[in-house]
């Protein structure tokens, strides 16, 4: 089942919509779970900003999803304009409120964009990495092909 999942993310992700800058965490659920829930943590490329909501890539996750008739509820807690340090600062809250069984984080487009630091960018994202994996069982961690070039 977690190997489905990531093959319809791949898919559905890993598209020339999400720049370079862009850092994707999935945090696996036990393969027998069922309602597992995923918590999609972006900036406005996860929010659909202008687009309507239905054909943003956070809804066709969901539904894609339930056409392969794979239990899983996604929360979308994107924000428009989010970088890697607004992220930080809600993530604990965030995670408390969904206690999500895997977090995709799409982070990073508005840092670089801003001219923000790499090594700001990096030590956020490990922070947000190191919070969501925190007292989980297993984890995957897949990171966007261009962004794995910008740190050794």
């Amino acid at each position: 089942m977690f190997f489905r999942l990531r093959l319809i993310m791949r898919v559905v992700l890993v598209s020339p919509i999400l720049l370079g800058l862009s850092c994707l965490i999935f945090l696996s659920a036990p393969a027998y779970a069922t309602d597992t829930s995923i918590l999609v943590y972006g900036d406005s490329l996860s929010a659909g900003y202008g687009i309507p909501q239905q054909l943003g890539w956070v809804r066709l996750l969901q539904q894609r999803l339930e056409e392969q008739h794979l239990h899983y509820k996604v929360i979308n807690a994107s924000v428009s304009g989010e970088t890697t340090s607004g992220g930080l600062s809600r993530l604990s809250a965030t995670l408390n409120e969904h206690q999500p069984n895997i977090v995709i984080l799409e982070l990073g487009a508005n840092d670089g964009l801003q001219g923000l630091p790499l090594p700001l960018m990096k030590a956020n994202l490990s922070e947000m990495i190191v919070k969501s994996k925190k007292n989980r069982r297993k984890s995957t961690i897949d990171w966007h092909e261009n962004t794995s070039q910008l740190w050794p």
